[in-house]
């Protein structure tokens, strides 16, 4: 070393990024259940009818759920 010369130390900093995949949980994936009509009269008709609107409203949770994963999975900067 040089006289009058001091040693200096020299940090590089490496940043490596590495992406892993993330699925939806299972339950998302899965079919939405029909309803099922259990009888022959109007009133069984109209069961069938609430019961698919509670089936369709439901399914929606789930598909509002993926969207809003796809939408963070675009923009990482949104706060979970």
């Amino acid at each position: 070393m040089l006289s009058g010369c001091s040693a200096q130390t020299q940090t590089i900093t490496v940043t490596k990024t590495v992406e892993t995949k993330v699925y939806p949980p299972e339950q998302w994936l899965q079919d939405c259940p029909f309803g099922e009509l259990k009888g022959e009269f109007f009133e069984d008709s109209v069961v069938l009818n609430l019961e698919q609107r509670a089936i369709i409203r439901e399914c929606n949770v789930d598909k509002k759920s993926l969207r809003e994963w796809v939408n963070n999975e675009e923009d990482p900067d949104v706060s979970k």
